[in-house]
């Protein structure tokens, strides 16, 4: 039922935004002062052509609303709202009230002051929008089909067009759901930790594209069941309401989809669960169940996976001559704890926990702590030496003089797993959390 009330509030959101179609272009058009528009994306180009609107390549013609900066009419698109600018890349993703869910790259011009493309999320293809429809067949070209459309989905009042897609989406999601099931039965018979996190990483694949079609349902259902308001006459507007209890009949088959795509995950994400915490099967048997050895937890694998490594990266210049850097930038759900590592000392030594490597050496995985790490600095500035001080090596550098971490060593070139935890040498603790693994190369 909560999938149920969720589906509604969406699809009661959805028609607040839709309810803006029949909005006039020059509604307000005595408020508006500036594209404030822009100030949110500088360096995009515009001209004031008079009467409240604007000129940009960018949109063509458009008219601002002074009270929210990111959402605007053009008279290509209609009533656009921002979702997002990702700086990175250019991207502009768009809330559009009559096409759905579009992106589009700042720079990417299609034919500046005739049209621009634009992507649907909805149905993953690019169209040229033009800036003046009357001078070409229709609005909008769609560049896989090579035709000229009305709309990037369907006209208004297209009602059986938006009841197939809304099947079509609906069929979609109960056929990701049992693939899910089935992956789900093999799953459950993985014992060991790498295999079983590499299910459950598709299983999270799956239940994604089951968003993503259980989103475009939402827009869709929408439509269909709203069609009649867009009917042009008295009979479209009987046959559409007509199809409105079908559309209510795929909604529940919608949400229960959803439902048991949900439960099958939680399902997934349990035995992967039990899986780390029993061990994997035999110890060393993976890079998830490592003999661990030295003066460090050796319960750390059982700890729960609250930390998120986003990546490793070596070879990155230090400030110490003679060494590189190595980092492993991190996230954590909860705020770290750190530690004074020298409370009776005269200077302080903060640390919020410590970083490991885990290697294979024969059929046998072993595993160990390298160094703390103080708040907020993800790396060491100490590298190849951080290794090798850690580990017994009996070529280049000389054999440590103790075998607390044998028979870990270290080999340049060769590929070893980057874990990261709270506070886990000797006899430091503190809240008992640690990270995925990355496999990276060896410095």
């Amino acid at each position: 039922m909560m999938k149920l009330e969720r589906v509604l509030l969406s699809l009661a959101a959805i028609g607040l935004g839709f309810g803006l179609v029949a909005q006039d272009a020059t509604e307000g058009e005595a408020d508006v002062v500036a594209p404030i528009i822009f100030e949110a994306l500088p360096g995009v180009v515009w001209e004031d052509v008079g009467d409240g609107w604007y000129r940009s390549p960018l949109f063509g013609d458009f008219m601002p609303t002074e009270a929210n900066p990111n959402r605007f009419f053009t008279k290509a698109l209609g009533w656009l709202t921002v979702v997002e600018i990702e700086a990175e890349t250019n991207k502009l993703i768009l809330r559009t009230d009559d096409h759905g869910l579009v992106y589009t790259y700042i720079n990417e011009w299609c034919d500046p002051g005739i049209g621009r493309n634009v992507h649907s999320m909805l149905n993953d293809t690019t169209y040229m929008v033009v800036f003046e429809a009357d001078e070409w067949p229709n609005k909008f070209f769609n560049r896989k089909t090579e035709v000229w459309q009305e709309a990037i989905m369907h006209p208004l009042w297209d009602y059986q067009s938006y009841f197939q897609d809304t099947y079509n989406y609906t069929l979609a999601t109960q056929t990701i759901v049992g693939q899910m099931q089935e992956l789900l039965v093999q799953h459950v018979a993985v014992t060991t930790a790498t295999d079983s996190e590499a299910m459950l990483a598709q299983m999270e694949s799956l239940f994604e594209a089951v968003d993503f079609h259980y989103g475009a349902f939402v827009f869709f259902y929408w439509r269909t069941t709203n069609a009649w308001f867009f009917a042009r006459d008295d009979e479209e507007k009987e046959a559409a309401i007509d199809q409105v209890p079908a559309a209510e009949g795929l909604l529940t088959a919608e949400v229960d989809a959803y439902v048991v795509a949900q439960e099958v995950l939680a399902k997934s994400k349990e035995h992967h669960e039990t899986v780390k915490s029993s061990g994997g099967g035999a110890a060393g048997a993976d890079w998830y169940n490592p003999i661990i050895v030295g003066p460090v937890a050796q319960d750390v694998m059982s700890w729960p996976q609250n930390i998120t490594l986003l990546g490793v990266q070596t070879n990155v210049p230090s400030p110490n001559a003679g060494y590189s850097r190595v980092t492993f930038q991190s996230t954590k759900t909860t705020p770290w704890k750190t530690v004074n590592l020298n409370a009776g000392g005269d200077r302080p030594s903060y640390a919020d926990g410590n970083w490991w490597v885990v290697q294979k050496i024969g059929d046998k995985f072993y595993s160990t702590s390298m160094d703390y790490f103080r708040p907020g600095q993800f790396y060491t500035d100490w590298a190849p030496a951080v290794f090798w001080e850690h580990m017994s090596n009996g070529l280049k550098f000389g054999k440590k003089q103790t075998d607390e971490v044998a028979p870990m060593f270290y080999q340049r070139g060769e590929t070893y797993g980057l874990m990261v935890t709270t506070l886990a040498r000797r006899t430091w603790r503190t809240t008992n959390e640690r990270s995925n693994i990355v496999l990276f190369t060896m410095p």
